[in-house]
């Protein structure tokens, strides 16, 4: 452990709190441009063409045909288990548990068992 941590009454290492969720959003004026562009035109969500760029630049990038952004990890899960056919048994932390209720994993014949992630690091 370091003994200079300002938690143990050292001075901190920095001038005014570092937030880790802070976001650093570059130009301000880009921003707000891209942000008008999305109300002028009255396009939030749903395909828009923010979303196809998106979509299309990840997709560059990882180096595969499609990409498809959703707007959490359960919707991604329920559309790789529908896409898959999966059947069968999941295991998944317990904090991931709460998927069976909220997407298809009984429909599918999936059932949930809880297990353990240890690290022996």
């Amino acid at each position: 452990m370091n003994a200079e941590l300002a938690i143990l009454g050292n001075p901190p290492a920095f001038e005014a709190p570092l937030h880790v969720g802070r976001p650093n959003l570059g130009d301000r004026a880009a921003v707000l441009a891209r942000i008008n562009g999305i109300l002028d035109r009255r396009w939030l969500t749903n395909d828009g063409p923010l979303v196809r760029q998106f979509e299309r630049r990840i997709a560059d990038y990882v180096g595969v045909k499609h990409c498809i952004a959703t707007c959490n990890a359960t919707v991604a899960l329920e559309i790789a288990i529908r896409a898959l056919e999966l059947n069968g048994e999941l295991f998944c932390r317990p904090t991931l548990l709460s998927l069976r209720r909220q997407c298809s994993l009984p429909r599918r014949a999936i059932s949930c068992s809880r297990c353990a992630i240890t690290s022996h690091l």
